[in-house]
């Protein structure tokens, strides 16, 4: 990743998780260049009230 790079981030849903009156949100998360680099990786976890 350099200075002036375009980022494009994405969020893929990957798991849903219920507990009880909550739940996670599981998501894939990765950002690209605009060359098609993958410069970012990792994955996020919400908890959700229903």
């Amino acid at each position: 990743m350099h200075s002036g790079d375009t980022l494009y981030p994405a969020l893929t849903v990957t798991g849903l998780e219920p507990q009880g009156d909550n739940g996670v949100v599981v998501t894939a998360a990765t950002v690209h260049n605009q060359r098609g680099v993958l410069v970012l990786s990792g994955q996020h976890k919400h908890l959700l009230r229903r």
